[in-house]
């Protein structure tokens, strides 16, 4: 046991959550009350006398703020996931790779272990903007080029933004909006409860969009109070990186039960931790649908800055072929063409399941969980000399008639007959640009002042977008990295996975952890926390000796 412990492999157990939602620290695991979507909150403070218990958090789904009895049942807290670390994954059998989740000693207290994922490698020079990773060689000249995550990594950094299984009867109660809607005289129609679709077969192509309408904290307040009043007007907001993990009150937070400015703790600002700061356009979809006609289109359309990213697939061969459309309709372009096409085994009648994405300038599919090969390469610049990093980027509104960013994801259908039973929509991780100490990354990316407050009216405003100028003050942080000819000097920079609440090499003083200090790469979650045996009745009684581990987060990291 020491000698595989000291030079194979060691387990750990995550303490924080400042890889979270990858990982999880000390943590609440919460069954939403409303649309019954299970979500986990952090707990990690709780340990701190100054921050009391997480008595109150919000939904990711349907944004309800649910109360919680923390010394009762399951809303009481658990400890943090227990990994297991390949110490041999780096030295002497091979080198760290970007996008890994790796073991090291603090750099500025090797006595304590980090984990985050390794986002930097020795001789680049680092870029973060708009919430992506930009790299080129270090003392090179030249464009920066986007840091693209694999595909398996890529879809373990989605984070969840909607799932039409889980709807707020209360919200449709007071008449807010259905995030899916079909067009006026589409070939969609939608269930009682908008939660799944048929389409039929017609010549024009229909389209089911999705608007991210959310329900703020004192929407939702009033609907406690029986006040339904503004729910039928509300309007859809920008994806931003908000985080569930993040969005939480604690007992020791001043705030009042209705606006009092100046009346509770910027320290303990509930706000702040509610909603996400930042648009996130990198964007993906998921459905399962179930087609009944032998020929036909069915088509998938993702937006950002009003370019739309579309993917079609001809039912009767299989085919899949993906474009490109700029904000006005001139057709864009692929790195290597115009367009580009693939087999796919969506072909003929069936129930499919797809994953389209849009992350990091380029397009991905998968289908039936496997992922599509195209003949040439679906990666993409919206700039002629191939330098995204350059790019102005910010949502883009041209009217009712071209909403562009205000319907972000949409579903399309022509001469098919089909079923949609399962929609969720995913955002990209976003990496704030912090670079240096004393930084609070959680108050977002803009170099000029920007209270939840301003962001919420200009978020839910589409008329602001193209004239608010703070789209046009975003961050640049900065890092380079030293490559040496004795490895343990080589300099390595990784960020947590929850970036607005992660203390990572952004905030060291040196930025980077040398090569000596790597212990391995986290593989595997072998045991999450311990669910306790629930009794039958309708209070939660449990059996404390009896437990089992919640095998549903066990797995490859």
């Amino acid at each position: 046991a020491l000698l595989i412990r000291g030079f194979e492999a060691e387990a750990f157990v995550i303490p924080t959550g400042s890889m979270a939602p990858t990982l999880r620290g000390r943590h609440k695991d919460i069954l939403c009350e409303e649309c019954q979507y299970e979500y986990a909150v952090g707990a990690s403070l709780q340990t701190q006398a100054t921050h009391g218990e997480v008595i109150k958090t919000i939904c990711p789904i349907c944004a309800n703020p649910q109360k919680l009895e923390f010394n009762k049942g399951r809303d009481a807290s658990f400890s943090g996931d227990r990994i297991l670390v390949n110490k041999f994954a780096f030295d002497p059998l091979g080198k760290p790779e970007r996008f890994d989740v790796i073991v090291f000693k603090n750099p500025n207290d090797a006595k304590q272990n980090y984990i985050k994922r390794l986002v930097g490698l020795p001789g680049e020079s680092l870029i973060i903007h708009r919430g992506d990773v930009f790299v080129r060689p270090l003392g090179q000249s030249g464009n920066y080029s986007i840091a693209r995550k694999p595909p398996r990594k890529m879809r373990t950094l989605l984070q969840i933004v909607d799932d039409t299984k889980h709807v707020s009867p209360t919200l449709q109660k007071a008449g807010m909006p259905p995030r899916w809607q079909p067009d006026p005289q589409s070939a969609w129609q939608a269930n009682d409860t908008s939660q799944e679709f048929t389409a039929t077969v017609a010549n024009d192509e229909s389209w089911l969009r999705f608007g991210n309408y959310i329900p703020s904290y004192y929407q939702w307040m009033s609907l406690q109070e029986n006040r339904t009043k503004g729910l039928a007007s509300l309007r859809p907001s920008l994806i931003s990186d908000t985080y569930a993990y993040n969005a939480y009150l604690t007992s020791r937070a001043i705030l009042p039960e209705r606006p009092n400015p100046g009346g509770y703790s910027s320290s303990f600002d509930f706000f702040d931790r509610v909603r996400g700061k930042n648009w996130v356009g990198d964007l993906a979809v998921e459905t399962k649908v179930q087609v009944h006609s032998d020929t036909g289109i069915y088509s998938l359309d993702l937006v950002e800055g009003g370019w739309h990213f579309r993917c079609d697939i001809d039912v009767a061969s299989g085919i899949t072929t993906m474009r490109i459309f700029q904000p006005a309709g001139q057709p864009g372009e692929f790195l290597e063409s115009d367009t580009v096409s693939a087999k796919t085994t969506m072909q003929g009648k069936g129930t499919y399941k797809l994953l389209f994405s849009n992350v990091d300038s380029e397009l991905r599919l998968w289908v039936n969980g496997k992922l599509v090969s195209f003949d040439s390469s679906t990666a993409y610049s919206r700039d002629a000399n191939n330098n995204e990093f350059s790019q102005v980027l910010r949502p883009f509104y041209g009217g009712p008639d071209n909403p562009g960013d205000a319907q972000p994801v949409n579903i399309g259908a022509s001469g098919l007959a089909a079923h949609l039973s399962h929609i969720k929509v995913y955002r990209d991780v976003y990496y704030v640009a912090t670079d240096k100490k004393g930084q609070d990354p959680s108050k977002g990316d803009y170099t000029i002042a920007a209270g939840h407050e301003r962001l919420d009216r200009l978020f839910t405003n589409p008329e602001l977008w193209a004239q608010d100028p703070l789209f046009d003050h975003m961050k640049i942080a900065q890092f380079d990295l030293q490559d040496f000819d004795d490895d343990s000097l080589d300099q390595f920079f990784p960020m947590g996975d929850n970036s607005p609440h992660s203390l990572d090499a952004r905030l060291w003083p040196d930025h980077f952890v040398e090569g000596q200090f790597l212990i391995g790469e986290a593989v595997f979650i072998y045991y999450p926390h311990p669910w306790h045996l629930k009794l039958p009745g309708e209070n939660f009684t449990t059996l404390p000796l009896l437990v089992y581990p919640k095998f549903s987060r066990m797995g490859v990291i």
